[in-house]
């Protein structure tokens, strides 16, 4: 929880809070200026002056992955930095820094909260959603055991979805609600639409391809894993594989937030890991009625 003490008449109270740092950019020969992600602020943009300095009390402070304590004055006008005090280590996570495909996932984490929060917005669930994210990573890193870097990111990217209000339909038509079973002749896919908000029963699907709305067809075991990972849900069974699961949460992503952040342009530079040979390229057509 954040706290504020009195400093004088002029000058606004500072204040104290947990904080995850988003980003970090030099400014001048010796300071930087720094956007961090608070437990209780929100978003928050602070200068650390002297930060490059040797004997700087920011010194091994301001690191990736880290969850740090500090203590900055807001700025008094809005839109102007504001100014870093003091900080403290809370919690040091090196293990993405010994694993390549830790460090992109976490990486890939910390852009897209930064492509999705606003300064002066406080987005209930953003903070402790990141520092799990970031925690499932170092535990796999260091241990060797748990889950592969690629599912902890898919599950972050659908629960940041949940977060933002921009979870898609995964069990139901996104359009009526009602079950959503796949198309006759899918081979186990669904009709999914990101433009209109997930998936589709074959009814709608054929109705909103006729009006000009992108629609194609996902893996049903891949919108089933990406449902129970999205509410917290335990599967009895290991199904979908990892990368399909991420391929998909980054797409729609990309799609919703109308930027494609760098860790994801190399991910998804391959071809579509979702489509098949076999499956039908066109949109499916409803049932004769």
């Amino acid at each position: 929880m954040s706290r504020a003490r009195r400093t004088g008449r002029r000058g606004r109270p500072p204040v104290t809070d947990g904080a995850l740092l988003l980003r970090r950019t030099p400014y001048g020969e010796s300071s930087l200026v720094v956007h961090v992600l608070t437990r209780s602020s929100g978003r928050v943009e602070l200068i650390a002056k002297g930060a490059h300095r040797p004997k700087s009390r920011f010194c091994g402070v301001l690191d990736w992955f880290d969850t740090l304590s500090l203590e900055w004055t807001p700025s008094r006008t809005p839109g102007e930095l504001g100014t870093l005090r003091t900080g403290q280590l809370m919690r040091r996570r090196r293990g993405p820094t010994r694993d390549l495909g830790a460090y992109r996932a976490a990486q890939t984490m910390i852009e897209l909260v930064d492509l999705a929060t606003r300064a002066g917005a406080v987005e209930q669930g953003t903070f402790e959603l990141l520092e799990r994210g970031l925690d499932a990573l170092d535990r796999g890193a260091t241990s060797g055991a748990g889950p592969a870097p690629a599912l902890v990111l898919a599950t972050f990217e659908l629960r940041l979805l949940r977060v933002l209000g921009l979870e898609p339909a995964l069990e139901r038509c996104a359009v009526c609600g009602e079950p959503a079973p796949p198309p006759d002749g899918a081979q186990g896919r669904a009709a999914f639409s990101t433009q209109a908000g997930g998936r589709l029963c074959p009814k709608h699907a054929a109705e909103l391809h006729a009006q000009g709305v992108r629609v194609g067809t996902l893996p049903v075991d891949v919108l089933e894993r990406a449902a129970e990972l999205a509410g917290g849900r335990k599967s009895g069974e290991k199904r979908a594989d990892p990368e399909r699961l991420l391929d998909f949460a980054a797409r729609f992503l990309d799609h919703h937030l109308e930027s494609r952040p760098r860790s994801h342009a190399h991910f998804l530079a391959a071809p579509d890991r979702n489509r098949r040979g076999a499956a039908p390229t066109a949109p499916p057509r409803a049932r004769p009625r």
